[in-house]
């Protein structure tokens, strides 16, 4: 039972912390270029993983991996909160993540046992 209160207090915490949002123009925001080549090297100088800079963010990892890859570009909050990382060094982004509260990784539910693909004949 014990688990189960510490899940909904950190629920609760989260549900209170918003994203961390830089103070950029939305005319900056607009002008900024963003190529997937400088989303992965700005990644890359602040010494953030995937994960790390979609907490920053806002938005989940398989965001980040689409604008990395080309496939998607942020666009509104999102790319002002990335125009805005640009200002930031390595001591600032990990002086933001570590007030932002972290959300426990999701559990598999016990008694489901995993279903493997058999491959050849049955």
């Amino acid at each position: 039972m014990a688990g189960v209160r510490d899940l909904a207090a950190q629920w609760q915490r989260a549900a209170g912390a918003t994203p961390w949002r830089p103070h950029v123009s939305p005319e900056e925001a607009k002008a900024a270029r963003l190529s997937p080549r400088l989303i992965r090297t700005l990644r890359a100088r602040l010494g953030l993983t995937q994960s790390g800079l979609a907490r920053l963010v806002g938005v989940s990892a398989a965001a980040v991996v689409q604008w990395e890859r080309g496939r998607a570009t942020p666009s509104g909050e999102n790319r002002s909160a990335v125009v805005g990382l640009r200002r930031l060094g390595r001591r600032d982004v990990k002086r933001i993540l570590a007030a932002m509260p972290k959300m426990a990784p999701a559990r598999r539910r016990p008694g489901r046992a995993r279903r493997r693909r058999r491959r050849g004949r049955r």
